[in-house]
């Protein structure tokens, strides 16, 4: 009788803990203002450092004698290379920004879901302001992109979280997940 009070009691603990690691690898872990909020500042950091950095480097490395480019202006590769750098660098940095953060602790989401969500943000405001054809519409579209990058890669990461698995069942806990 002793025995078999025993092996129940293990048995109900070892049973208990697998189930409640499963459910919580399952379910969803509870939003935190905190942890938004770095999220979102992460972003916008990553995504500022990702496309300033370049684009200064490349101007930098490759410096352009004045009056060399078309009229007076920009016209070799490097300027032209560190122009595509800045929106595409800040779509890469603020999905890196949140995805850094939203991957602290326990929590891990996608990174390539909010890589496309803030591309297509960073897309869309570019493509309004050229087809809109009115310079003045650049003041009013560059905020919408460099805030909006960010709180969407906020929303969509956060939309994929969930509870990092063990690294003695899954084998590799410091993965980037990428669907």
């Amino acid at each position: 009788m002793y025995n078999q009070l025993v092996a129940l009691t293990v048995l109900t603990l070892i049973l208990g803990f697998t189930v409640t690691g499963y459910a919580q690898e399952r379910a969803k872990p509870p939003l935190s203002k905190g942890r938004i909020t770095g999220e979102f500042f992460a972003g916008v950091a990553g995504g500022t450092a990702a496309a300033v950095i370049p684009c200064y480097l490349l101007i930098k490395l490759f410096p352009r004698a004045p009056g060399t480019g078309p009229a007076g202006g920009p016209g070799n590769l490097p300027e032209m290379l560190a122009v595509l750098c800045l929106p595409v660098g800040y779509a890469i940095g603020s999905a890196a920004g949140v995805y850094l953060v939203g991957n602290t602790s326990n929590e891990t989401g996608s990174f390539l879901k909010p890589l496309v969500a803030t591309s297509l943000v960073v897309i869309g405001g570019l493509a309004a302001t050229f087809l809109s054809g009115q310079v003045e519409f650049i003041p009013v579209i560059l905020p919408v992109i460099l805030v909006g990058a960010p709180a969407v890669a906020v929303g969509v990461f956060n939309s994929t979280r969930r509870y990092k698995t063990d690294a003695g069942n899954s084998g590799s806990s410091n993965t980037i997940i990428l669907g």
